[in-house]
């Protein structure tokens, strides 16, 4: 992002008010016994699998995977506020120039899934995928394609976010 003082970057935030919604940092699912049940024996199958096998690494890994699927799921997504404007789009405060996103995707197929998904320049950061909730994806597709190029490619959902709703990670 080009370097802005704290003061100009504060009012470049304020001044994003074309479209502006309130959605959650990430989707949370409901998860039954049965989905605990299942976790708790696939990883007792890997675990003597891998024991078996001598292979003590991948017993580990297995382990430290669950750990950290569980510790992960058991945070609440906090509220977020999505700013688009003249300028970018402002994520959760942090400001997004246009300049710094590549490409831009909208996937609206009710009621799954109606998300924007936003590819930035930089090679490190991942893709940004934020709920549209009320917004009209028609308008905004209208507004952001004035500044960043649309990804013609992206028609539906990521194959990682179609697994990892039907997983409910």
């Amino acid at each position: 992002m080009a370097s802005l003082s704290k003061e100009v970057q504060e009012a470049v935030i304020l001044d994003q008010d074309q479209f502006v919604w309130e959605t959650v940092s990430f989707q949370k699912y409901e998860r039954s016994k049965a989905w605990y049940f299942a976790l708790t024996v696939i990883t007792m199958l890997l675990v003597a699998y891998s024991l078996v096998s001598s292979n003590f690494l991948f017993a580990f890994i297995i382990v430290l995977t669950v750990i950290l699927l569980l510790l992960l799921g058991s945070r609440e997504p906090r509220p977020i506020l999505v700013q688009v404007g003249q300028d970018g789009l402002v994520w959760d405060g942090i400001l997004h120039l246009y300049e710094d996103i590549e490409q831009f995707a909208i996937v609206y197929n009710p009621p799954h899934t109606k998300t924007l998904y936003i590819d930035f320049v930089s090679g490190v950061k991942p893709r940004l995928s934020i709920s549209l909730e009320d917004v009209d994806p028609v308008e905004l597709r209208g507004f952001l394609s004035q500044f960043v190029a649309e990804d013609g490619d992206l028609r539906s959902e990521p194959f990682s976010d179609i697994v990892g709703r039907l997983l409910k990670f």
